[in-house]
């Protein structure tokens, strides 16, 4: 089993937006699920190459995802596992389609702000 600690308030996974360019829709990203994905993936880069983590590149794999936040949080826990999810792709494993088992889980702490994640190949 390896684990993963993201720093930071969790951002849950904006709709897709869609605006005009010219005569064409553009569907596009929310900037603060962007930059949130962006900011994960930052800190995974470096804890996986602190700790020699090897990318899973087959499945099933098994996650666990726990979000602390210093207050109850409204955001609905599946759209926090999305962003999640979202940017570890080619990052702990090749794609989030090998996750088989998936457990999120929301809480209050008293300290920092943060997202726990452990994966293991199931």
């Amino acid at each position: 089993m390896n684990t993963f600690t993201i720093i930071g308030k969790a951002i849950p996974k904006g709709r897709p937006r869609v605006a005009m360019r010219g005569k064409f829709p553009h569907v596009y990203t929310p900037p603060t699920t962007k930059a949130w994905e962006d900011e994960v993936r930052t800190q995974l880069i470096a804890q996986v190459l602190e700790k020699g983590f090897k990318k899973i590149e087959s499945g099933p794999i098994k996650v666990l995802v726990m979000f602390v936040f210093k207050k109850p949080s409204k955001a609905d826990v599946d759209n926090l596992g999305k962003s999640i999810l979202d940017a570890a792709n080619g990052i702990l494993y090749e794609d989030d389609s090998m996750i088989n088992n998936l457990t999120l889980l929301k809480g209050q702490g008293n300290d920092v702000e943060r997202v726990y994640i452990e994966i293991s190949s199931s």
